[in-house]
């Protein structure tokens, strides 16, 4: 394929990011009102939203929304909520093929479930490398949490940062997304590591 000036789309989790498990524990132990959120967690109500909202396969920002506006004593751990899923291990291998493939002209697009609250947060912890990106497609209250593998919003991705046939990667590490988006005709690389993805991109034609 012709993919010298090929859009590239990558997934944020996963790829560009790994979850810190052990500072995400380290922040809820160290939070003096850790046993008040874990009482507000028994509530067999809230559970039967949150099976809810799994089933409906919600990003975490609908979590994190629609319960507090449920369950307002869930208001005052908003912030503690985004910060402990904001810790994230930047994977530098993969950013510095990202930073290869900026310099070499290719448009580099965040294509990620991450909702806009959280997403405004992380750019502020991590400007370097969210700044890498030309744009940002996220799910938020205002597009109504469109999110992948939802065809609609790999059509929208298509209509506003691809030209007429211009060819379109998408990274991502979610086989349903991969698959969705290679029912539109969009080339999809189900992402393992960076060595994998450095191979795979080579293999489609993008110059490194």
């Amino acid at each position: 394929m012709g993919t010298e000036k090929a859009v590239i789309a990558v997934d944020l989790h996963g790829v560009v990011f790994d979850h810190d498990y052990k500072k995400m524990w380290r922040l809820f132990l160290q939070d003096p009102r850790k046993a008040k959120l874990v009482f507000a967690l028994l509530n067999p109500f809230l559970w039967a939203d949150l099976i809810r909202l799994t089933k409906k396969g919600a990003v975490a920002q609908e979590f994190l929304i629609d319960l507090a506006e449920k369950y307002c004593h869930l208001k005052p751990f908003i912030p503690l909520n985004i910060e402990i899923a904001n810790q994230q291990k930047p994977k530098w291998d993969v950013i510095a093929l990202l930073k290869k493939l900026k310099n070499k002209g290719y448009q580099l697009h965040l294509f990620s479930n991450i909702g806009s609250i959280f997403f405004e947060d992380l750019h502020r912890k991590f400007p370097e490398i969210i700044n890498l990106f030309e744009s940002f497609t996220i799910p938020s209250t205002q597009n109504g949490y469109l999110r992948k593998p939802d065809p609609i919003v790999f059509k929208k991705f298509l209509k506003t940062h691809a030209q007429k046939k211009q060819p379109v990667i998408l990274i991502d590490d979610k086989t349903k997304n991969t698959r969705a988006a290679e029912q539109l005709g969009i080339t999809s690389i189900f992402f393992r590591s960076a060595d994998q993805l450095e191979r795979e991109l080579i293999s489609n034609g993008i110059i490194l």
